[in-house]
């Protein structure tokens, strides 16, 4: 469990990342992960592929000290932010805290009211909980991890504990992929979802959807014709054709915002988030 003198958030701490599995790569390996899954991990080790920091991430980071500092005078405890690697040189674990005797890891996280009530309750989400475990095989040591939330100004800490049958689960998964995947470069295979259905049933819903997505484009096109013979008639006026009216209104003020980013030198991405996944569904060009 050696301690590497780096500072977290720096090039060099960037680089070692991209040579070790760290706690949120091994969610993304086990499938586990809202974020990367193992081909990400892979990108990011192999390509040095980057996530651009968004609104959240920055908060969290911003948010880390204050939350560890609550800690400390709530618990009258130290804890320092502190990287190690594991004995076999596999794993990477990046502490928001550990105390001066290594036993005791600390995880400070801004998070939104489900997880905050899930720490209430003494547990956390999967990917989180992987990702505690981890630390937990990178130094042996340790005995206990605090796991800090906070949410809309409140604070809230349950106590993880080393669950060694569930490290045993999981290693052989990491070592294959460490070993095939970063050390060797070896590309994973990009993952397809296909929905788990039986295939007459997609056939059958697949030939309706084009079915009608062919008569709605039909008619789409000529309820367009009709409508600009309608407009045509009507000669550039308002006009009342009995159940049909044509009219004519003057163009509304609208806000320029590519202008005002550019102007206030503003950067947009900042204030992105992601939202929820929106499916699409959409015809297959052969």
């Amino acid at each position: 469990m050696p301690l590497v003198e780096v500072e977290q958030g720096s090039e060099e701490w960037l680089q070692l990342r991209r040579k070790h599995i760290t706690g949120t790569d091994v969610a993304g390996i086990l499938g586990i992960s809202p974020w990367k899954d193992a081909y990400g991990v892979w990108e990011e080790k192999a390509k040095d592929k980057r996530i651009k920091w968004n609104w959240a991430m920055k908060r969290g980071s911003e948010e880390e000290p204050i939350i560890r500092s609550w800690f400390e005078n709530s618990y009258g405890r130290t804890f320092m932010p502190a990287v190690y690697t594991s004995d076999d040189g596999i794993g990477l674990a990046s502490l928001d805290g550990i105390d001066i005797g290594e036993t005791e890891s600390l995880e400070c996280k801004f998070c939104n009211k489900e997880v905050f009530h899930m720490i209430q309750y003494g547990t956390v989400p999967d990917y989180y909980f992987t990702q505690v475990q981890w630390g937990f095989f990178c130094i042996p040591t340790l005995k206990v991890n605090h796991f800090v939330g906070k949410n809309s100004g409140a604070y809230v800490a349950t106590a993880l504990e080393r669950d060694e049958d569930y490290l045993n689960e999981i290693l052989p998964r990491i070592q294959e992929f460490h070993d095939k995947h970063v050390l060797k470069g070896i590309e994973p295979t990009k993952p397809v979802v296909v929905p788990d259905v039986p295939t007459k049933e997609v056939s059958s819903l697949t030939e309706r959807y084009l079915s009608l997505s062919d008569k709605i484009e039909g008619l789409i096109e000529e309820r367009d014709f009709v409508k600009n013979q309608l407009i045509g008639m009507a000669d550039g006026k308002d006009a009342d054709f009995g159940s049909i009216k044509v009219t004519y209104s003057s163009g509304r003020k609208v806000t320029d915002w590519k202008k005002v980013t550019e102007d206030y030198k503003i950067d947009v991405d900042e204030y992105t988030k992601i939202g929820k996944p929106i499916p699409t569904v959409r015809r297959v060009k052969k």
